[in-house]
């Protein structure tokens, strides 16, 4: 979570296993998910509220007995041209 501001990454330093973000379904699915923030509040992270267009982007990271243990997550910036 280099470089983002604390109040942008805060909502994601601990995410339950039955939380419904990105990295989480990531997890649960076995397979990558992607998560466009929702400014009105009803998804998570709220604290993003003044970036609109954010999203998350999470694949699953496996242990040698191919169980997902993690994942791995990128905060990313929608153009507003592929939004609308």
């Amino acid at each position: 979570m280099a470089g983002l501001p604390p109040g942008l990454v805060r909502p994601w330093e601990i995410i339950g296993q039955e939380d419904t973000t990105a990295p989480a379904c990531a997890v649960r699915q076995g397979t990558g998910a992607w998560m466009l923030h929702d400014p009105s509040g009803t998804a998570p992270p709220t604290s993003a509220i003044d970036w609109p267009g954010t999203g998350l982007a999470a694949v699953p990271v496996f242990d040698r007995e191919q169980r997902p243990v993690g994942a791995l997550t990128v905060v990313a910036v929608i153009s507003r041209s592929l939004r609308e």
